[in-house]
């Protein structure tokens, strides 16, 4: 066996090796959303947590105003609900 033909063989196995791994890891068992990641900016602050359930939710909040909208992804429907909208004042003060 030559030089050239075990360089082929050596990168054929790569690459079946790389094919397998990536159906294992990217097709079957997808990405989801990292929870407590937050985006802030002057007029709204966004910010993702785990929900009741094994879902999650997106809490919207608009800092000029302090109304905070909660909005949860639905499996079913493949959509953001909207859960509630309220002033903050509200949201804390039960």
């Amino acid at each position: 066996m030559d030089n050239k033909t075990f360089s082929i063989g050596i990168l054929s196995l790569t690459a079946v090796v790389l094919v397998v791994a990536n159906l294992f890891t990217g097709r079957l068992a997808p990405r989801s959303a990292e929870a407590l990641e937050v985006v802030n900016d002057r007029d709204y602050r966004l910010v993702t947590a785990d929900a009741p359930g094994g879902s999650e939710a997106l809490y919207v909040i608009e800092n000029r105003s302090g109304i905070v909208a909660v909005l949860m992804y639905d499996q079913s429907k493949k959509s953001l609900e909207v859960v509630d909208i309220q002033s903050l004042d509200k949201a804390f003060l039960r």
